[in-house]
This record gives C-alpha cells, sequence and structure tokens, in this order.
C-alpha cells in the first residue's frame, strides 16, 4: 500500500545507496560464482591445494557478502521506515519503486534481475559441484574397497601409473 504522506525526494537518496550496494552485492555474488566454478574445475582433475586455495577466496567472499547484505538490511529499512512499510526488512524492489523516480525504479529493477540471475548460476555451478564431489567420493570408496590387485584385473593400470592415477592417499 503506497503512503501517501512520503515524497519521492525523501526516498530517492536512500534508494539511490540501495543501488550502489545492490551493484556491490552483484559484483561480489558474480565473484563468488567464478570461484565456485573454478572450484569444480579444480574438482576434475582432483588439484586438492588448488581446492583449499579455492576455499579460502570462497570463504572471503561470504564474509563481504555478508557484510554487504548487512548494509542492505540497514538501506532497506531506512525506505522502509519511510514508506511506512509493515516488514521493511523482507520489503522488495516492488515495493520501493512506486516511491522514485521512474530511473532509480528501473535501476532498481534491472540490478535486482541481475543478482536472479547470478543467484540462479551459483546454485547451478553448486549442484554440479555436489554432483562432481559425490561421484568422486563414490569412485575413491570402490577404489579403496577394492581387494588387493583387483584393479590390475579389471585393466586398471599397476604401480607407478597407477600411482599417477589414484586418488590422493591420507587427505581423503
Amino acid at each position: 500500500m503506497r503512503n501517501r504522506t512520503v515524497e519521492q525526494h525523501e526516498v530517492e537518496p536512500p534508494a539511490q545507496a540501495l543501488i550502489e550496494i545492490l551493484y556491490r552485492h552483484l559484483d561480489a555474488h558474480r565473484e563468488l560464482a567464478e570461484t565456485i566454478e573454478d572450484k569444480e574445475r579444480a574438482l576434475r582433475v582432483l588439484d586438492l591445494d588448488g581446492v583449499d586455495a579455492i576455499l579460502e577466496r570462497e570463504r572471503a567472499i561470504i564474509n563481504r557478502i555478508a557484510a554487504l547484505d548487512s548494509e542492505r538490511l540497514v538501506a532497506t529499512e531506512r525506505i522502509g521506515e519511510l514508506i511506512e512499510h509493515d516488514r521493511p526488512a523482507l520489503m522488495r524492489v516492488s515495493a520501493i519503486v512506486p516511491y522514485v523516480t521512474r530511473d532509480t525504479g528501473l535501476a532498481l529493477v534491472e540490478v535486482r534481475d541481475e543478482l536472479r540471475a547470478a543467484a540462479e548460476r551459483i546454485d547451478r555451478a553448486l549442484e554440479r559441484n555436489r554432483t562432481l564431489a559425490c561421484a568422486t567420493l563414490d569412485h575413491i570408496h570402490i577404489f579403496l574397497a577394492l581387494p588387493k590387485g583387483a584393479g590390475a584385473q579389471a585393466g586398471w593400470p599397476v604401480g607407478a601409473a597407477a600411482a599417477e592415477t589414484a586418488a590422493p592417499g591420507p587427505r581423503v
């Protein structure tokens, strides 16, 4: 419901601040998606040192996203107070648009849509990583459960060649 007492000029500055925060959020989410995709590539070649480094990057990005989300929440609550929204913390972009200029409204919708696309990219990459990690663990469990010499009977490499293709030892 639109609050008729609030003026557009009151909502415009905090809405512009929100847009800036959301674009920083978007940059962080895109960086997270790239990092998750890097992790997928490292998992495919069993580069465990690479995965460890990527996990560190991932944690740093997630911490940055959490800080940005705190900023987003403050900006959203400020706008919510101005427009007298019932639940400012849960307010959607569509609730803000009627109170801002057309350009600001379009910018809010654009960044929202780009954030949704980035979230979908992250979800897809996480699902691929989950599937890849499960398949890798299944392979390792099967490999470790085979009786001694069974790999050679199945035509798998033995000796030094097997060591090059086998899963890593104690880190598993």
